[in-house]
C-alpha cells in the first residue's frame, strides 16, 4: 500500500520513504561481494607485514642469511609458515564478512527507527486532522466538518432529485448550568445529551456539534412533512425526560429550527442561516420546533439578524485583522497585539466593542477565535517570508479560556500554519480568570506546557487576589490605559503604575503599559522600569502589510 510523506517532512523525503519499509535479511554471498571496508584492508596489510617479517626471521635463523633461495627452502622445511602465510587472506575474508554484517545490522536498526518515526508521524497527523474536524468533548463532527458533509449531501440530493432538511438544535440552559454548577458539570451534561440523541435518532440522520450549546442534524427524506415532524417529536421526547447533574434533576430548555432543501435554499451557508433563524424564532415564541418561512419578520428579531450577519461575516471574510506593536525598552519591536475589525458591506467599519460582546453573548466566540488565530499565524508566516520576525498576542474571552478544547484547538492551528508555539501569546483579563478560577488555572497550565506564554491584560481593574496571581503561569502584566494616560497629571496614578511594575518584577514578570500617547509618558515609563510600551504615540493599529513596512523602518532607525 503506497504511503506518502507528511507535508512537514516532504522536502527531506526520498524514494525509500515513499513505500513501506521492510527488513533486509543479510545474504552471505552479497556480503563478500561488497566493497572492501577500510578496517579489512588495514588488517590485511598488517597481517602481510607480519608474515613477511616472520619468513625473514625463519630464513635468517636457519641459514644465517636472507635470500630468495633461503626463503623458499624455509617454506619447504617449516610447515608452520604455510599456515602463517594463509592467515592474512583468512583474516581479510573474516574481517570483510564481520564489518559488512555490522553495517547491515546498523542499516536494519536505522530502518526500524525510521519505521517507528514514520508510524508516530502518521499517528500525529491523523490526530491533528481528527481534532480539526471533530469536537473534542463529544467526538461529533464540528462546524467545519458539518459544512463539508452537508455540501456532499446537497450534491447527492441534487443528483438524486431528493430533499433534505437542516435542523439546528439549541440548548438554552447550558450557560446557566455552567454558571451555577461549573463547566465540568456542564460538559458532563452535554455528553449525556449527545448519548441520548444518538440512541433516539436513525443512523442516517447525521448529528454534529456546531458550538458550545448548538447542534445540527442533516435529515434526508422523501416525505418531508411526515418524517421531519416525527423527528421533531422524537427529539422533544428526549428532552421531556430529566437529566442528572451534581445530584440535581434538570429539565433542559431547548429550541429547534429547520430549513429544507431546495425550498429554503440551495447552498450550505443559506440553509444553515435559515435553520438558525427558525431556531431563534422557536426560542422567541417559546416553541420547541419551527420550520423556516420566508415571511418571518427579521425586524422583529433584531438580534437574530445580527447573528446571521456575524456568522456571514466570519464565513465570508468580512472581518480583518490589525496589529499594534509593543515597543521594548531597547527600541526594538518583537511582538504585536492582534485586533479584529469588521468592515460591514452596508454599515462600514463596526468597532469591536459593538460586535464582540454580541458574539460572546450568542456563543459564537469559538468560531471567531479560530478565524482570528488562523489568520494571525498565517500573517506571522508572511512576515517571516519578508524578513520580519514577529510574535503575535491574541486576546481570549472568558468563554475561550474556559473551553476544554482550547489547547487542542491551538495545537491544531499551530500545526496547520507551521508556526512555532513561542510565536504566540495569549492575553486574558483578571475578570476572565475569576469566572472559574480552578478551570482557568488548569487550562492555562496546559497551554503553558505547550510553550505558549500568557499575559494578564487590563491589570489593576479587576479583583484577583495577589496569592492567586502568584500561581498563574503568566509571564506579563499589562497595565490598564486608565492608569497610564493621565499619569503625568495624576501623581496617584503614577504611584499605581510604579507599584504594578515593582510587583511584576518581584514575581519575575514583565510589564506592558497601554495608552502611551505622548513622549512625556513614554519617558516616564522608561524611568519607572516598564519593559514594553504600547499606544498611539508609538503606532496606531495597522494591517499586516503596513506593519511590515513599519517594522523595517523601525529596525533601520
Amino acid at each position: 500500500m503506497k504511503q506518502c510523506c507528511p507535508k512537514l517532512f516532504r522536502k527531506n523525503c526520498d524514494t525509500t520513504l515513499m513505500s513501506p519499509i521492510t527488513h533486509v535479511v543479510p545474504n552471505h554471498t552479497q556480503l563478500l561481494k561488497t566493497k572492501a571496508s577500510r578496517p579489512a584492508i588495514h588488517g590485511t596489510l598488517i597481517a602481510l607485514i607480519a608474515v613477511i617479517v616472520a619468513n625473514i626471521l625463519v630464513s635468517f635463523s636457519e641459514f644465517n642469511s636472507v635470500s630468495i633461495a633461503n626463503l623458499i627452502a624455509a617454506q619447504k622445511s617449516n610447515a608452520a609458515l604455510w599456515l602463517l602465510n594463509i592467515m592474512p587472506f583468512a583474516f581479510a575474508i573474516w574481517g570483510q564478512y564481520i564489518s559488512s554484517l555490522v553495517a547491515k545490522e546498523a542499516d536494519t536498526m536505522i530502518v526500524d527507527k525510521t519505521q517507528d518515526l514514520w508510524s508516530q508521524t502518521r499517528s500525529l497527523r491523523e490526530h491533528i486532522e481528527h481534532n480539526s474536524q471533530f469536537d473534542q468533548l463529544t467526538s461529533l463532527p464540528n462546524r467545519i466538518k458539518f459544512k463539508e458533509l452537508l455540501n456532499e449531501a446537497l450534491k447527492k440530493a441534487k443528483s438524486d432529485k431528493n430533499k433534505l432538511s437542516i435542523v439546528v438544535l439549541t440548548l438554552n440552559s447550558v450557560s446557566e448550568i455552567n454558571e451555577i454548577l461549573g463547566y465540568s458539570h456542564g460538559d458532563a451534561l452535554i455528553k449525556d445529551v449527545v448519548n441520548s440523541l444518538k440512541k433516539n435518532i436513525p443512523g442516517s440522520f447525521l448529528l454534529s456539534r456546531l458550538g458550545n450549546n448548538e447542534f445540527a442534524f442533516i435529515v434526508p427524506h422523501r416525505q418531508r412533512h411526515v418524517r421531519l415532524q416525527k423527528f421533531s417529536e422524537t427529539i422533544k421526547q428526549v428532552f421531556n425526560k430529566p437529566f442528572e447533574a451534581d445530584s440535581l434533576t434538570l429539565i433542559m430548555k431547548t429550541s429547534m429550527g429547520a430549513a429544507e432543501f431546495p425550498k429554503d435554499g440551495g447552498s450550505v451557508d443559506t440553509l444553515l442561516r435559515h435553520a438558525y433563524i427558525a431556531s431563534y424564532v422557536s426560542k422567541q415564541k417559546s416553541e420547541f420546533f419551527t420550520a423556516y418561512s420566508p415571511d418571518m419578520d427579521l425586524k422583529e428579531f433584531s438580534d437574530l439578524h445580527k447573528i446571521s450577519e456575524v456568522v456571514n461575516a466570519i464565513d465570508q471574510n468580512e472581518l480583518f485583522l490589525q496589529y499594534q506593536p509593543k515597543l521594548e525598552a531597547d527600541g526594538v519591536v518583537r511582538e504585536v497585539e492582534v485586533l479584529v475589525r469588521w468592515m460591514h458591506p452596508m454599515h462600514g467599519m463596526i468597532p469591536p466593542d459593538k460586535f464582540i460582546p454580541f458574539i460572546e453573548k450568542n456563543k459564537l466566540n469559538k468560531e471567531l477565535l479560530q478565524w482570528v488565530m488562523t489568520h494571525a499565524l498565517q500573517q506571522v508566516v508572511h512576515w517571516r517570508e519578508s524578513g520580519v520576525n514577529l510574535a503575535v498576542a491574541i486576546n481570549l474571552s472568558a468563554l475561550d479560556l474556559l473551553d476544554s478544547d482550547l489547547p487542542d484547538t491551538i495545537q491544531t492551528i499551530l500545526t496547520q500554519t507551521g508556526v512555532d508555539a513561542r510565536s504566540l501569546k495569549l492575553e486574558i483579563t483578571e475578570t476572565t480568570i475569576m469566572t472559574d478560577r480552578e478551570r482557568a488555572l488548569d487550562i492555562l497550565k496546559q497551554v503553558a506546557g505547550m510553550d505558549i506564554n500568557t499575559s494578564i491584560d487590563d491589570f489593576g481593574t479587576g479583583y484577583s487576589s495577589l496569592a492567586y496571581l502568584s500561581h498563574l503561569p503568566a509571564v506579563e502584566l499589562k497595565i490598564d490605559r486608565s492608569f497610564v494616560m493621565d499619569m503625568i497629571e495624576n501623581e496617584h496614578n503614577s504611584v499605581i503604575v510604579k507599584a504594578i511594575i515593582d510587583l511584576a518584577h518581584n514575581l519575575s514578570m514583565k510589564t506592558v503599559a497601554e495608552g502611551v500617547e505622548t513622549e512625556e509618558i513614554m519617558n516616564r515609563l522608561v524611568e519607572l522600569g516598564c519593559d514594553y510600551q504600547q499606544g498611539y504615540y508609538i503606532s496606531r493599529p495597522i494591517d499586516g502589510s503596513a506593519m511590515t513596512e513599519w517594522i523595517q523602518k523601525q529596525n533601520t532607525l
